[in-house]
Parts: structure tokens; C-alpha cells; sequence
């Protein structure tokens, strides 16, 4: 049941991204994932069935939120000719810690109670959505669709 949750809100996620790109833009959509990987952690702590299927399917939004609002962003502020590179690094920094993150949470799951494993999460996701919260990049258009020339993506809205 809970595997089902997270698939539901993982396939909501991914099925209303672009829309949600539309809307508010890379930064603040990757913000909305971040912030709802914090929200799904903590309704894990209390190992509560209800809690836990929200906490699941909140969960869900987190990764392709965030990752498609990153990926889509490296890609429309990439020329052409480095699409490919930008792609490498971009999956590089998202994937990789995954690895080191697991054998981590392997061999603290086994010394902690997992109350204390979801809320170090919890705390990772929210330290991640402030850093990108409060980060300013000025310059960067946050909808696509504002430049109808493909020569001004990425460069300031001038209106």
C-alpha cells in the first residue's frame, strides 16, 4: 500500500510538471519537490498507517518534481553545443549521492531508530530547499514561453 501511495503521487508529479513549469517556473517547482520530500519524512516519523500513506504520497512529488525541474532548467539555459555535457554533470550530481546516501543509510538504519533516520532526511531535503530558496540568480527567466525567440532564453525579462 504505501509502495502504491508513492506511485500515485509520482505519477501525479510527473504528469503535472510541465503544467506546473508553466506556472511558477524550474526554481520555485524544484523548491515544491524539495519541500515536499521535508513534509513526507516527517509524516513518517510518528510510524503511524495514515500518517505514513500521506507521508508516501506526498513523498512521491519530491523526486520528479525536482528532478525534471532541474534537468528541464539546465537544458532550455544550455546552447546547443553543450546540451550533451550539461546533461552528463546535471545526472551526474543528481544520481550519484544516491549510492553513498544508501550504504550511509544502510549502516545507520541498523545503530538509530528510523524515526531519527527520517528526520536527518527531513533535515537534508529542508537544508537543500533553503539553500535554493534563498540563492538568487538574477537574469533567469522562470517560465518558458515568455521568449518567443529562441535567441532570449535565459536572459532577463525585459518588460
Amino acid at each position: 500500500m504505501l509502495t502504491a501511495a508513492l506511485g500515485a503521487g509520482s505519477i501525479i508529479a510527473g504528469l503535472t510538471s510541465s503544467w506546473m513549469i508553466t506556472k511558477v517556473g524550474e526554481r520555485r517547482l524544484a523548491l515544491l519537490g524539495l519541500l515536499n520530500g521535508v513534509l513526507g519524512n516527517l509524516l513518517l516519523i510518528p510510524a503511524w498507517m495514515a500518517g505514513a500513506m500521506v507521508g508516501f504520497f506526498v513523498f512521491g512529488f519530491a523526486l520528479p518534481w525536482t528532478v525534471i525541474a532541474v534537468i528541464n532548467l539546465g537544458q532550455r539555459l544550455t546552447p546547443n553545443e553543450f546540451q550533451g555535457q550539461v546533461a552528463a554533470v546535471v545526472t551526474f550530481l543528481l544520481f550519484a549521492p544516491q549510492s553513498l546516501a544508501q550504504a550511509a543509510g544502510a549502516g545507520i538504519i541498523g545503530q538509530v531508530s528510523f524515526r531519527y533516520v527520517y528526520l536527518g532526511e527531513a533535515l537534508a531535503w529542508l537544508a537543500t530547499a533553503i539553500w535554493l530558496g534563498v540563492r538568487s540568480r538574477p537574469g533567469i527567466v522562470e517560465a518558458p514561453g515568455k521568449h518567443s525567440d529562441p535567441a532570449q532564453v535565459g536572459q532577463a525579462d525585459s518588460s
